[in-house]
Order: structure tokens, then C-alpha cells, then sequence
């Protein structure tokens, strides 16, 4: 499915029944239809009631017309004039792409959403849904052993919040104790969290994950990852990528990726230099920033001035 937009339709090829819509991305769409239906929540009522009396099969996304974000609405509104489709519960194109509710608007949804309680039943069933999510693990937290579900309660901190916080920081002390402080902070610390739990794979007796091993390599992480997946061991995975590019300077040979590690200078800042016809002592001794031929010229006649001067 494309990455374009326009106009579509979802038909029943039992009955010839469809519904019409449009969107800025096909394939989104479609996974955002077909999920609802699946869960049996799909605002479509009329498709969704014929979703459980015939095969999944039946229903194809097919697009009808591929368009700019801006006209969609237009050319939808013609289609749905020209086929009159069963499945459209409103027969007029609408969307709120790019609209923003003014604080008028906002107020207004809060006030009417004050004050609403859930009958027993209903309560009920919410609880039975958040206990679901309670794995049964229990942590010590301020001298008690307690569950992520009971401290959310007893310390009054969002289930998810609490539940983020244990994965980054692995205890739920630490997730009450926590305080807020920047966002790149918390961001880095969930990253070295994920990288932490990351899977380990093997390659000349060492365990790397495969971001790591393509980052060692030098070779695209995703290229890496589906060969992987697909069955190769690390080492056949690499062997399959070309030879990298070498670099000789004063006698010593190393690949890019080694270079870049000792120089501190990103592989695609050397790749950029010898691309346009840069020496490799340039390459390699030029700090990073020194890009461009006059740059490069003037770097060196600094070097010269300085060396005079020092003589």
C-alpha cells in the first residue's frame, strides 16, 4: 500500500456495498479501518454489523483517486455524490484536518464533562479492565511489598506513569521517588533503559545488540536487522555487505568506521571529504567543522602562519 493520499473506498465484494473516504496516507488509513472492525468499534455501523457476517476477504480497500492533502475533501464529496455508498453514515465529506479548538471550545468540553460518574456496573467494568493490566509482580516500596496497581492507588501517581518509571529506573522506589526534571534527561534515561533490556546476539564469541553490531561494523541497522531476522547468523549478515572503505595514512590501513572512532569525526563527514577529492591526512587531521575548499585552504595557512611564528 503507497504512502499517498486521495480518495478510497473499502467495497464488499459479496455485495457490492462500500464505503468512501479519503485520507493523506492510504496505508494508514487502511490499518486504522481494519483495526477498528477487527475490535468491533468502527463508526461505520452499517459495515461494521456485515464485518461479522462474511469473511474479512470480502472486504478490499481499493483507491479510487490519488490527490493533494487539500483537495481530498472536494474529490470525496464527488464520489460520494456520483456512487451514493451504503456504508457512509454522513453523506457530506467532513474532516478537521488542521483544525484547532479555540479556548472557548475547550472550556466548554470540560464544563459538560465536570461532574459525570459512571453507574455501578459501569465502574465495575473499568476496574475489571485497569486490574488486567496488573502482572501480579510485586516490589518492596517504602518498606512494603506492593503491586505497580496498589502504589498507583496509595501514592496517587498515574498506573502508566509508575509503570514507565520501573522500566527506566528498574525499582519502584525509585519510580515514587522520582522528580521530574528536564525532558532530555528522562528521555536519555529511557533510551539507556531500552538499550539495557535490548536482545543480544552473538558474533565471534561476543553478545551485541544489533544496533551496537552495526554501529562496530559500520553497515546500515536496518539492513542488519532484517538479514538477521531472516535467518542469517551476524558474521554471514556482514559478509554479505560490501567490503567497507579503507583508508591508508602513514602507513596504516583501518576502515572508516575505525578512523571515525579514533578522529571523532563521523563516518559521513569523512565519506563527504573524500567524496570531494580531500588527501586522507586532510580528511583524517582537518578538525570536524573545517569543511569547504577555502576553509580547507585557509586551515592550512593558519597552520603555516603559526609554525612561522613559532620558528
Amino acid at each position: 500500500m503507497i504512502k499517498q493520499g486521495g480518495v478510497y473506498q473499502i467495497v464488499n465484494t459479496e455485495n457490492g456495498k462500500r464505503y468512501i473516504g479519503s485520507a493523506k496516507c492510504f496505508r494508514v488509513r487502511r490499518g486504522v479501518h481494519f483495526r477498528l472492525l477487527t475490535a468491533d468499534n468502527h463508526h461505520a455501523y452499517k459495515m461494521q454489523v456485515e464485518w461479522s457476517h462474511y469473511p474479512t476477504e470480502a472486504f478490499k480497500f481499493e483507491i479510487l483517486l490519488i490527490c493533494a492533502p487539500k483537495d481530498c475533501l472536494y474529490y470525496e464529496q464527488k464520489f460520494l455524490d456520483f456512487f451514493k455508498p451504503e456504508y457512509n453514515v454522513n453523506p457530506t465529506a467532513q474532516s478537521r484536518f488542521g483544525a484547532r479548538n479555540t479556548a472557548e471550545h475547550c472550556r466548554k468540553i470540560s464544563e459538560a464533562h465536570k461532574g459525570k460518574t459512571y453507574d455501578a456496573a459501569r465502574t465495575a467494568q473499568i476496574r475489571a479492565t485497569l486490574l488486567e493490566k496488573d502482572t501480579g509482580k510485586r516490589y518492596k516500596c517504602n518498606g512494603k511489598v506492593m503491586s505497580i496497581r496498589k502504589a498507583s492507588d496509595v501514592f496517587g501517581i498515574s498506573y502508566n506513569v509508575l509503570q514507565h518509571r520501573v522500566k527506566i529506573y528498574g525499582s519502584l522506589q525509585a519510580a515514587v521517588d522520582h522528580i521530574p526534571t528536564s525532558v532530555d534527561e528522562i528521555r536519555q534515561k529511557a533510551y539507556e533503559a531500552s538499550r539495557a533490556n535490548a536482545t543480544r546476539v552473538e558474533c565471534n564469541g561476543e553478545f551485541k545488540s544489533i544496533p551496537e553490531w552495526a554501529k562496530f561494523f559500520g553497515v546500515d541497522r536496518r539492513s542488519l536487522y532484517k538479514k538477521v531476522h531472516n535467518g542469517m547468523t551476524v558474521a554471514q549478515a556482514i559478509a554479505s555487505f560490501k567490503a567497507p572503505l579503507t583508508i591508508t595514512l602513514d602507513g596504516v590501513t583501518k576502515a572508516i568506521t575505525e578512523w571515525a572512532a579514533e578522529t571523532g569525526l563521523t563516518m559521513n563527514t569523512i565519506k563527504g571529504r573524500l567524496k570531494r577529492g580531500w588527501s586522507a591526512r586532510d580528511t583524517l587531521t582537518i578538525p570536524r567543522g573545517k569543511q569547504g575548499m577555502d576553509v580547507r585552504k585557509s586551515y592550512h595557512a593558519d597552520s603555516q602562519a603559526q609554525q612561522s611564528i613559532g620558528a
